[in-house]
């Protein structure tokens, strides 16, 4: 295979990806301009119409990749079958730990103040939202399809053809990329090297997804505390005890054997 057939293989799970969001997008906002007359997936009229976009493409991401996967799974490697709970649990705890302590320390480094779109995104994300349809979209759609895309698909072909260093922080590039923020870069992307190191590890798709869910779910909770974004719940003394969770955790799993 040439590698700009190599390249437009590694790029296709992506580009198909955005697209379906684009065209998602496109046909919530034509059924909102014929039913309620407004154009503008963020006006006030239509609070919840982003997350149905986001319900939407996820859905229908997940019923076309699906067959793209499994021909993955033929061409590159299997995915394990069954993973134990206690993986699943500490995989979810490890997640949501690194992913307050990442909050912790942009919030640290003012890195929000510096890009100030972020705080908008955030409230318009989060602020008001149905509960029901955030944790639809949030914790179970988008888990299942962003690690299909951005693990199950773009991280195997990457790693066929350059190895696991660059599939891990180019797909992690790619994840944090997608979410078009510098501060959601940093912590996607960060985030992202976990989740493939966690797939790498224990070869079970169902690891980052459920890292991924608990990473999430951690911050809709924060949300819902109404604990301030600019003191996250993960300070001080928090701090020290997530740091000490996560490095008793990355051990854990440095000592997981993936045919376990």
């Amino acid at each position: 295979m040439s590698r700009w057939a190599k390249i437009r293989d590694c790029l296709y799970p992506l580009i198909s990806f955005l697209l379906i969001m684009a065209m998602a997008a496109m046909v919530v906002s034509m059924i909102c301009a014929v039913v309620t007359g407004e154009y503008d997936l963020n006006s006030p009229k239509l609070k919840a119409m982003p997350l149905l976009v986001n319900l939407l493409y996820y859905s229908f991401n997940l019923f076309y990749q699906r067959k793209y996967f499994r021909q993955d799974e033929e061409r590159f490697f299997h995915d394990r079958k069954r993973v134990s709970p206690t993986v699943l649990f500490f995989a979810a705890l490890l997640c949501a730990c690194a992913g307050e302590l990442l909050v912790s320390v942009l919030y640290a480094f003012d890195i929000p103040k510096v890009f100030p779109r972020y705080s908008g995104l955030a409230a318009a994300s989060f602020e008001g939202q149905n509960l029901f349809l955030l944790i639809a979209a949030s914790v179970i759609l988008a888990p299942l399809s962003e690690e299909l895309i951005f693990r199950g698909m773009l991280y195997r072909r990457i790693r066929s053809y350059l190895g696991v260093p660059a599939a891990v922080f180019l797909s992690a590039a790619a994840f944090g990329i997608y979410h078009a923020n510098v501060v959601q870069f940093l912590y996607a992307a960060l985030l992202g090297i976990l989740l493939a190191l966690l797939y790498e590890k224990t070869r079970a798709l169902i690891v980052p997804v459920i890292g991924h869910a608990a990473a999430n779910a951690a911050e809709i909770l924060r949300d819902r505390l109404e604990i301030p974004a600019a003191a996250p719940a993960v300070t001080g003394a928090e701090s020290a005890a997530a740091v000490l969770a996560i490095v008793i955790l990355l051990h854990y799993f440095g000592k997981t054997d993936k045919n376990e």
